[in-house]
C-alpha cells in the first residue's frame, strides 16, 4: 500500500493539472477568436487594442497546449514507470522467494548428509562407544547445540543412565560426564511425545527418547542458548527448523542401542554384569592371536572367592549374588580402559589384561586382592562378613593356544587356594 499512495496522488495531481491546462487553452484560443473577427479590413479605431489582447491569447492558447500535451506524456511515462516499479517488485519477491528456497533446500541437504554419516557410523561401527562418540559430533555439528547428553538403559540398573556428552568441543564419556540426570524431564511423557521441547531460563532444552518396538532404551538430551524472545516463539523455531532432523538421527541411534542392548543381553552376566563364559572363550582366541601376530604381551588373571560355599551355606544364596555382584564392581572399578572382565563360571571370575607383562599383571591381582580383604560385606540379613579371594596369574607366551594359556594360570589358581589362599601365585614362563 506505500508504494501505490504516491502513484494515486501524482495520477489525481496530474489530471487536475492537465484539466487546468486544458481549460487555459480552449478559454485562451475562444478569446482569441472573439477578438480577431472584430478586426474589420478598413482597420477599425480599436484594432491595435484587440490585437494587443488577441496575440497574448493566442500565445496562452498554444502555451496550454503544450501543457496539454506535456501532461499526458509525463502521464504515460509515469504510467510506464509505475508498472516497472510493480514488476521490479515482484521480481525483488521472486528473488527472495528463491533464496529462501536454496537456504531450506541446503539446510536440508546437510541434514541427509549429516544422516548418511550417522546411518555409516551405525553400519560399520561395532563398537558402541565409538558410535556415541562420533553421532555425538555429528548432531553438534548439524543442530549445534551448547550441550548433548546421551542415556541408555545399562543392565539391571533403574532408569537411564548417562554414557556420553559433547560439551565444550570434546565428548565426555563414563566419571568424566558432567551431566547426571535428565534434567526436568518425565520419561513417561514419551508415551505420548516424540519431542519434548521447553524453555529453561537462559536455555532452551530438547530430548528425545530412543525407542525399539514401543521400549524405551535410551533417550538424548540437547541444550539450546536462548536469546531473550518468548519461549513459545524458540519452541516453534525449534520445531520447524531442528525437530525432523533430530527425530530422524534418533531413529538410527536407537537401531545402533538396540544392537548394543542385544549385544550385551548374549555376552553379558545379568547378575554380575561381567563378560559371560561363552565371551570369554571368543575374546580369549582373539587376544592370543593379536598378541601373536604383533607381538605384545598379554596376561590373564583368574580369580575364585575363597570359600563361597560356605558363604552361601551360611548367610543363603542371596548374599551370594550380592558378595559376586560387589566383587564385579570392584573389577570393574580397577581395570583399565582396554581391560576386559569375566565371570567363566559359578564364583570363578577372570580379567584379561593386553599389553601387560608379568610383573604389572600381579600388581594388578594384588591391588584387586588387597582392595577385597580390606572390604566389608553385608549380607541380605544384615550381617556383616568378610571375603578374601585367590587369584592365578600367566603370560602369554609365543606358543600358547587358548588351552596352554588357561592351564597354567588355573594351576596357579588351584596353587594359590592350596598354599592357603587369599594371594596371588603368578605361572611360570612356559
Amino acid at each position: 500500500m506505500e508504494h501505490r499512495e504516491p502513484s494515486l496522488f501524482w495520477s489525481l495531481a496530474g489530471n487536475v493539472w492537465l484539466m487546468v491546462c486544458v481549460v487555459a487553452s480552449v478559454s485562451c484560443v475562444i478569446l482569441a477568436i472573439r477578438l480577431l473577427p472584430g478586426a474589420a479590413p478598413g482597420i477599425p479605431p480599436g484594432f491595435r487594442q484587440r490585437l494587443a489582447l488577441a496575440v497574448p491569447a493566442l500565445f496562452g492558447g498554444l502555451a496550454g497546449f503544450y501543457g496539454v500535451v506535456t501532461t499526458i506524456v509525463l502521464a504515460v511515462r509515469t504510467r510506464r514507470l509505475d508498472r516497472s516499479r510493480s514488476a521490479l517488485r515482484r521480481l525483488e519477491k521472486r528473488v527472495g522467494d528463491l533464496e529462501a528456497l536454496r537456504l531450506k533446500q541446503q539446510a536440508r541437504l546437510e541434514e541427509l548428509s549429516t544422516l548418511r554419516e550417522v546411518a555409516t557410523v551405525v553400519n560399520q561401527e561395532s563398537d558402541f562407544g565409538i558410535i556415541a562418540e562420533k553421532v555425538l559430533e555429528l548432531i553438534h555439528g548439524l543442530l549445534e547445540p551448547r550441550d548433548i547428553a546421551l542415556f541408555i538403559q545399562e543392565g539391571d540398573k533403574e532408569g537411564l543412565q548417562p554414557f556420553a556428552e559433547y560439551t565444550d568441543g570434546k565428548v565426555l564419556t563414563g566419571r568424566k560426564m558432567q551431566t547426571h540426570e535428565i534434567p526436568d524431564f518425565d520419561l513417561a511423557q514419551f508415551e505420548s511425545h516424540g519431542v519434548i521441547c521447553r524453555a529453561r531460563g537462559r536455555e532452551l532444552h530438547a530430548i528425545v527418547p530412543l525407542k525399539v518396538e514401543e521400549s524405551i532404551l535410551g533417550a538424548v538430551f540437547l541444550a539450546f542458548s536462548t536469546d531473550g524472545r518468548p519461549p513459545e516463539v524458540q519452541r516453534e523455531e525449534f520445531n520447524n527448523a531442528r525437530r525432523r532432523a533430530l527425530l530422524e538421527i534418533a531413529h538410527h541411534i536407537s537401531l545402533a542401542v538396540k544392537t548394543k542392548h542385544l549385544h550385551t543381553r548374549a555376552v553379558v552376566d545379568e547378575l554380575t554384569q561381567l563378560y559371560s563364559r561363552s565371551h570369554f572363550n571368543t575374546q580369549l582366541q582373539a587376544l592370543i592371536e593379536f598378541s601373536r601376530r604383533n607381538r605384545e604381551a598379554f596376561s590373564v588373571l583368574l580369580i575364585d572367592i575363597d570359600h563361597f560355599k560356605r558363604v552361601n551355606d551360611t548367610y543363603g544364596h542371596a548374599t551370594g549374588d550380592i558378595v559376586l555382584r560387589r566383587l564385579a564392581n570392584r573389577i570393574r572399578s580397577t581395570l583399565r580402559k582396554y581391560d576386559t572382565g569375566y565371570r567363566y563360571g559359578g564364583e570363578e571370575l577372570a580379567v584379561f589384561l593386553p599389553r601387560t607383562r608379568m610383573k604389572q599383571a600381579i600388581g594388578v591381582a594384588e591391588r584387586f586382592r588387597n582392595l577385597i580383604e580390606s572390604q566389608k560385606f553385608r549380607s541380605a540379613g544384615g550381617k556383616l562378613l568378610h571375603v578374601t579371594v585367590s587369584v592365578g596369574v600367566a603370560q602369554f607366551e609365543p606358543t600358547d593356544d587358548v588351552e596352554t594359556l588357561f592351564s597354567r594360570a588355573d594351576r596357579r589358581l588351584y596353587q594359590a587356594k592350596h598354599d592357603g589362599r587369599n594371594r596371588v601365585v603368578p605361572a611360570a614362563a612356559a
